[in-house]
């Protein structure tokens, strides 16, 4: 298969360039970083085009892969651009900016796909990979496509408002609860509190130094889902009951953690969650 990764530059573009290449598709690339491309091109070995116009000509599938910012413009383009019959594929993050305009590009004789790979740069290729798939015509049709280009799949139907709402609580809230411990503590001497921590505080700061590996992610995240803030006021007042609690006696504050362990127990592996932390915080030692 002929396929068109626009924004091949970025990690995901270069993880899907670097998974279809290794599958004997064949490849071309556009970005707007054109010395990135052209050094990328050599690396990979596939087309670089130097316009979106000649990536997307002659080929089967185009994938998107540019920021969440830049999604719903490049579509856009796309509404005129694309010829009938070629297969989109849409993989950014939150559709809610991008589905109108998804739904105007099907209704134009192209094969239309919202996509959310739920893995990031650093997935291996030979894994099972988890995406969610929110329908936009014609959910069978766009399923088989997606096996077809992914045998090792484990892909999860959902709609547009269930999926957006869904990643203020799986992206947005776990980034800004790692902000709001790494903002807490960036004024102590770190390397001091690593040599007196246990495991959770071992276990905890790598995840927070991650996410800042990609700090205008968390910022895409946060801006572009209509769902985030909602979700993160009610964090904030549920931090502020619980030091609120803290400060009233001990019994207030026992009987807050008790609630929380009562809803987390809803979780059929709550009773693992135990033995799991302590495989994180061994690999993490081995390391």
């Amino acid at each position: 298969m002929k396929i068109a990764i626009i924004g091949i530059s970025g990690q995901m573009g270069k993880w899907f360039a670097s998974y279809f290449i290794q599958n004997n598709h064949e490849i071309k690339g556009y970005d707007i970083d054109l010395k990135g491309l052209s050094e990328l091109s050599e690396n990979l070995n596939f087309e670089a085009s130097d316009s979106l116009q000649k990536a997307i000509d002659n080929v089967d599938l185009i994938l998107v892969t540019v920021s969440l910012e830049e999604s719903s413009s490049t579509l856009l383009k796309l509404v005129t651009l694309a010829k009938s019959g070629v297969t989109i594929i849409d993989v950014s993050s939150i559709k809610s900016s991008v589905f109108n305009v998804l739904k105007q590009l099907s209704e134009r004789n192209l094969n239309v796909i919202a996509l959310h790979p739920l893995f990031g740069p650093g997935f291996p290729f030979n894994s099972v990979k988890k995406f969610a798939l929110i329908p936009v015509s014609d959910s069978v049709q766009e399923l088989k496509t997606i096996n077809l280009l992914f045998p090792e799949n484990e892909t999860t139907l959902v709609s547009l408002e269930d999926h957006d709402k869904s990643m203020a609580y799986l992206l947005s809230l776990p980034y800004f609860a790692n902000l709001s411990f790494a903002s807490a503590m960036i004024d102590q001497d770190i390397n001091s509190l690593k040599n007196l921590s246990g495991t959770t505080f071992a276990v905890q700061l790598p995840l927070a130094e991650s996410i800042m590996h990609n700090p205008d992610l968390i910022t895409s995240l946060t801006l572009v889902n209509p769902y985030s803030i909602e979700v993160l006021d009610k964090f904030k007042n549920k931090l502020d009951l619980l030091i609120k609690s803290a400060k009233t006696n001990k019994e207030s504050l026992g009987k807050e953690i008790s609630l929380i362990k009562d809803g987390l127990e809803q979780d059929m592996d709550f009773d693992q969650s135990y033995k799991k932390f302590y495989k994180m915080y061994m690999s993490l030692a081995q390391d």
